[in-house]
């Protein structure tokens, strides 16, 4: 066909309705200025890497509870199923865990809340986090019985 004719015939169409052409067009607008914006979001806060020293070989795997359809709450994290997952996986080459949580930290007048993570040694060793004062979480605080270790960070101990 003639390109011509139909470019043509197409000004034709589009001026024989011209209302409808106009609503096309609009919907056509409107969908990409909802589409676009949400992409862009999507690719740079959903689909980016970790900042962390190989954060593109690095995922999640969530405890889903089959009969709620839904995550534990930071209460429900299950140790003993990390562990087995730990010991019995073959294609995985490192596992740590971490839930989030509350916490309230006071001096014994005043007393803040933060919000933070239950984390194993491993899921901090993935960080590469060195801190400034102590020490990192190592596996000997992961041992039933261990003292209570905590890391935190610059702004709450200031």
């Amino acid at each position: 066909m003639n390109l011509w004719y139909e470019i043509g015939y197409t000004l034709r169409s589009i001026r024989r309705k011209i209302g409808f052409s106009v609503l096309c067009i609009l919907v056509i607008v409107l969908g990409l200025s909802i589409t676009l914006p949400l992409y862009s979001f999507a690719k740079n806060f959903v689909y980016t890497t970790l900042p962390y020293p190989d954060g593109h070989n690095l995922f999640t795997v969530r405890q889903i509870d089959s009969r709620t359809n839904s995550g534990p709450n930071g209460s429900n994290f299950d140790f003993y199923q990390f562990q087995t997952l730990t010991q019995t996986s073959s294609t995985v080459a490192e596992l740590g865990a971490f839930y989030q949580s509350g916490f309230t930290l006071s001096d014994g007048e005043f007393a803040q809340q933060f919000s933070g993570v239950h984390m194993t040694a491993k899921a901090l060793e993935f960080t590469a986090v060195n801190p400034i004062l102590g020490r990192t979480l190592s596996s000997v605080d992961e041992l039933p019985g261990a003292d209570p270790a905590v890391v935190i960070g610059y702004d709450v101990w200031q």
